[in-house]
């Protein structure tokens, strides 16, 4: 057999060991890194979209205001229905907030997008 003969068989014999390696040893090793890689992305996707829902029920939470009211008592404590509750603060969020006034504190939330104000609320003292 010419050289060259031997040469070829030689190269084929060994890309074919090459492959037979690569099938048998290489492949269940490389198919459980994709199986690791596909299980974190499935994690990192499942952390994102919990972050983002988040984000927009923040998000939302600063995009609405609370306007604070103040209506005056007599000297019993009681409202006095007949003036009305005056605005004295708005606040660029959406929070429930303490009144520590001597009159009766009221809040609304309003929302930008409707443009209208919520029904008043008594504010706890």
């Amino acid at each position: 057999m010419p050289n060259s003969a031997k040469f070829s068989l030689s190269f084929i014999a060994g890309a074919l060991a090459v492959a037979a390696y690569a099938w048998f040893v290489m492949k269940p090793e490389m198919q459980r890194r994709i199986d690791d890689q596909q299980a974190a992305v499935a994690r990192l996707t499942s952390q994102l979209s919990t972050a983002t829902s988040q984000t927009d029920a923040l998000k939302a939470k600063f995009d609405r205001g609370t306007i604070l009211y103040e209506r005056p008592v007599n000297i019993f404590g009681k409202p006095i229905e007949s003036k009305p509750a005056l605005k004295v603060w708005v606040l660029k969020a959406d929070v429930e907030p303490l009144y520590i006034g001597s009159g009766e504190g009221l809040f609304t939330h309003y929302d930008p997008k409707t443009q209208t104000e919520t029904v008043a609320f008594h504010a706890k003292k």
